[in-house]
């Protein structure tokens, strides 16, 4: 028997390398697929293991915050960027203490949003030589003309004042009764006259808070005589918004490394507490403040020369009204530009209120008067899942001033009058409780900054990756999302503005303890409650940041922790838990309406927070695994059984002649599945090396072990794919041997005419052989198709996250291997089958060529029934995988989309196969080729 069986495969050499061919095929197949699997799994719990966590693992909000822009649909596990920034109150100390308390939570880090303060800085512009001019006296306005949104809203110019130089000696003077500030300029003829005065208690009230000063220039003077010459300056005011919160120096630090972010002065000290300035009825309020502003304004200042009349203009020592109207009224000619940035107004600002506050000295800048909140933004749902921002209207009474020198408005910044999407809430403190003659109201609060910190350094800023949550002190990524806006953007980003009502939102960029932000809140409190002492806010903290401790176990473990913790927390305040641990980056298309100042409509990227990301991987990750696994073990199963399958009904002849010879049925099964195990050997053999060659090659990162288990698996999975063809060859009766592998048609057929015709007939009278290549083929666009299915509803399901885009960018090597080898197994069982139907036809063949035919057309009769097999076996592996792939990953277009891509993959590759194993042939003589047996 064993001679025989090696003879079997000695001798019939073409049957036996088809044969091995097909299980060495299958065996590669199997190992590398499952190893795709395996490491593509690996990467993805890599990948998530290594980014789920943030810098936080909770975030605990007022019981009824709305946190999520999107409440439908796709969109209800999404958070808005900067949410924590709008988070103004809901949550009170004692919560906050409970909350700390808990088992399980490591750090609890509250958040407490004041609000905007409005400053104001002074920043001088030192005038050109061309400017000043060499002689004479002169006189030159300054005009502000700020831009923002990378240029495209350009807002009205602002006068910022004159300057007046003359070469006369100037003495600076006040006039007690009046309030008055103004130059006495002596003039050659010995007069003396007030120049640059000041406004004085009867200046006119403003009309609009976006009219600087009343709408009245102020003058400053410069004498060429002396050491002022060469060294004359005018004076920019600019107003911007900064955002002002409270924190727990110590859990902040805990929980973002803030204290090591500190780059000068020094960290909030542990309770650190507003102190009173002596004899006055003021606090001194620590702040630590940003090193960056994020603002994105431009002021483009110029500076113009008004005719020698203005000289006179200055000199008549008529109002202050008066002069500012002539003046306007002048022709002016430009004599100098320059710019000045938002970032260096926020280092003018930073240096103005970083001295000690004492009792003899108070700069303005460090006062704290009325603040402002903002509120969420609505929006629309547009097109393709695009969020609109709806426009709010804030009325001019949101800028009250509370009556300071009758003054009506505070000067709000140029931007403030642009597109609002948030609703403004003004804390007003009226000037009767900002005075030490009422010692019965909350103490005055002053801005005193003790250190500087660069948010880059923070965990929480530093972090950007797929795993960060929300964030604190990040302002919003806004980008471009199609080409127009890009362009309009100048390929940068959309930055925040001097509008505290816009949708960029700046993160806080001072920070106080708790206590300093409740001595800021009381003011404004008091004076909503009458002049009544109050100490802020009953509930003053918007959010808290919660990391849990003593985290162990797998990732899903883990966040099962995490989100126990949460429930604690629920159960026990009764607030709003959301677990950010697992959250993602996700980009979201926000579709900006145009502004009022130029800038066109945007459509805008903007980063959100997709929840629960990590735990939706890893539930896929391993849906996947377990479908590709056994679908893989199928596709290779009916590819093997169908080449063995062709191989014994190949053989009908000869199993039909031993029988013939007193063979009994155990030993046809015995010979058959014996050489089918030794050629599953030889082809493990040989399949080791190629997959070793496979993994060098395509720079697969699979194990090596992987490449050795070829050899066991393809002795196994030959053993396996005979036992049914065995038995079925064990079943052959004697007279099979002379009965052909064809049959008759039963009846008459139509005349064939053409060789289309022929290749019909030729499948039609061998419906099983041809049945068995459409199958196998079948099953490999099967294999195929839901592969793809599985890829596609992978990315459905995590997303276009940050995340989600690691993830799938990890796994694209392995995942086109598996591709590439499900498809070979489809190619190769037709090419088999084709090489079957030229071996075992060879009377047919050779009949036709001594007819005439010519190798061509020949070739072309094999290639069209190939084309047939091919057809068929494409369209129902193409509709059997779309079912499958829409019973287990859901039915889209998409899923259609990469079925229609199997089929066609696999028509090709298996076309590809056949006309090779043709090509092949094109050397040898015909008739050997046809009767050979090899």
């Amino acid at each position: 028997m064993i001679r025989l069986v090696w003879s079997g495969v000695r001798f019939a050499r073409g049957r036996a390398a088809a044969l091995g061919a097909g299980i060495g095929v299958a065996a590669i197949a199997f190992c590398l697929l499952t190893a795709s699997v395996d490491v593509g799994v690996a990467k993805i719990k890599g990948a998530v293991g290594a980014n789920w966590r943030g810098a936080y693992d909770l975030l605990v909000l007022p019981a009824k915050s709305a946190q999520s822009a999107g409440s439908s649909g796709s969109r209800k596990h999404l958070v808005q960027v900067n949410y924590l920034s709008a988070a103004n109150s809901g949550i009170t100390g004692g919560q906050y203490r409970r909350i700390g308390a808990l088992p399980g939570v490591g750090v609890a880090a509250p958040l407490a949003v004041v609000g905007y303060l409005l400053e104001t800085v002074y920043l001088p512009v030192t005038l050109s030589p061309a400017a000043v001019g060499a002689s004479g006296a002169r006189v030159l306005t300054v005009i502000s003309r700020y831009s923002a949104d990378q240029g495209l809203s350009v807002y009205p110019p602002q006068g910022q004042g004159y300057v007046y130089i003359t070469p006369d000696r100037l003495r600076q003077q006040f006039n007690a009764a009046t309030g008055e500030s103004s130059m006495a300029e002596r003039l050659p003829d010995g007069r003396t006259i007030k120049v640059c005065a000041s406004f004085s208690g009867t200046s006119a009230a403003q009309t609009s808070p976006f009219q600087t000063a009343g709408g009245l220039l102020l003058g400053t003077c410069y004498s060429r005589d002396g050491t002022a010459a060469g060294q004359a300056q005018a004076t920019i005011a600019w107003s911007f918004p900064v955002l002002v919160a409270g924190i727990d120096p110590v859990a902040e630090n805990k929980l973002t490394g803030l204290g090591r972010a500190v780059v000068s002065g020094r960290y909030l000290e542990p309770d650190e507490r507003p102190a009173p300035v002596a004899g006055t009825h003021i606090v001194s309020v620590p702040l630590l403040g940003s090193t960056t502003s994020f603002d994105g304004d431009t002021d483009h200042v110029e500076v113009n020369l008004l005719p020698a009349s203005a000289v006179q203009v200055v000199r008549s020592g008529r109002s202050v009204a008066t002069i500012t109207r002539q003046l306007d009224a002048a022709k002016a000619t430009a004599v100098m530009r320059t710019t000045i940035t938002g970032a260096q107004a926020w280092t003018q600002l930073l240096t103005n209120i970083s001295p000690a506050i004492s009792p003899d000295q108070v700069n303005s800048s460090q006062g704290i008067g009325q603040y402002w909140t903002a509120g969420p933004v609505s929006y629309h749902l547009g097109p393709g899942g695009q969020l609109d921002p709806v426009p709010v209207t804030n009325p001019d009474t949101v800028w009250t001033a509370g009556g300071n020198g009758g003054q009506t408005y505070v000067p709000a910044p140029p931007a403030a009058a642009d597109t609002s999407f948030r609703a403004l809430t003004e804390h007003l403190e009226t000037s009767g409780q900002q005075s030490s003659a009422n010692p019965t109201g909350p103490a005055i609060p002053y801005a005193h900054l003790v250190g500087e910190f660069n948010p880059f350094r923070l965990a929480g800023f530093a972090s950007a990756g797929p795993g960060s949550p929300l964030a604190s002190y990040r302002a919003p990524l806004l980008t471009g999302a199609n080409a127009a806006s890009r362009a309009a953007l100048h390929g940068q980003a959309l930055a925040p503005d001097g509008n505290m009502a816009g949708y960029a939102q700046q993160p806080p960029l001072l920070l106080t303890t708790l206590a300093g932000a409740a001595a800021i809140e009381a003011r404004a409190a008091a004076t909503a409650a009458g002049g009544v002492a109050s100490g802020g806010p009953a509930a003053p903290i918007g959010s808290i940041r919660v990391r849990v401790s003593g985290l162990r176990g797998t990732i899903k473990e883990k966040l099962a922790k995490i989100a126990a913790v949460g429930q604690e927390i629920r159960k026990a305040t009764g607030l709003q838990v959301i677990v950010t641990a697992g959250a993602s980056a996700q980009p979201v298309t926000i579709g900006l309406p145009a502004g009022a100042f130029g800038r066109p409509a945007l459509t805008l990227n903007e980063s959100w927070t997709s929840i629960g990301v990590a735990l939706v991987v890893l539930r896929q990750a391993d849906r996947e695994s377990v479908a590709l696994f056994v679908l893989i073990l199928a596709v290779c199963a009916l590819f093997l059984g169908g080449a063995a399958l062709a191989g014994v009904r190949g053989r009908r002849g000869e199993i039909g002649a031993l029988r013939s010879l007193g063979w009994h049925r155990r030993q046809v099964f015995t010979m058959v599945l014996s050489e089918v195990t030794v050629l599953g050997l030889a082809a493990g053999l040989a399949g080791t090396i190629l997959a070793i060659a496979l993994i060098l090659g395509l720079g697969l990162h699979l194990p090596a072990w992987r490449a050795v288990l070829v050899l066991p698996v393809a002795t196994v999975l030959a053993a396996l794919s005979g036992l049914i063809p065995a038995w079925l060859a064990a079943r052959a009766e004697p007279l099979d041997a002379l009965r052909p592998p064809g049959r008759a048609p039963r009846r008459g057929g139509m005349p064939v005419r053409t060789v289309i015709g022929l290749a019909i007939t030729g499948v039609v009278r061998v419906p099983g052989r041809c049945a068995l290549a459409a199958g196998a083929l079948g099953a490999g666009v099967a294999g195929l198709a839901v592969l793809l299915a599985a890829q596609i509803s992978f990315r459905q399901s995590i997303g276009d996250s940050a995340l989600a885009g690691l993830v799938t960018t990890s796994t694209r090597g392995t995942d086109l291997a598996a591709a590439l080898l499900a498809v070979g197994l489809g190619a190769v069982a037709v090419a088999d089958i084709t090489y079957l139907n030229l071996r075992e036809r060879s009377a047919e063949l050779a009949a036709l060529a001594a007819a005439g035919w010519r190798r061509a057309h020949l070739g072309r009769l094999l290639v069209t029934e190939a084309v047939l097999t091919t057809t068929a076996g494409a369209l129902v592996g193409g509709l059997a995988g779309l079912l499958a792939a829409a019973l287990t990953f859901g039915f889209s277009w998409p899923v259609v989309a990469g079925a229609a891509a199997a089929a066609a993959a696999g028509a090709i590759a298996a076309l590809a196969a056949t006309i090779a194993i043709l090509a092949a042939t094109t050397d040898r003589p015909l008739a050997a080729t046809l009767a050979a047996d090899e």
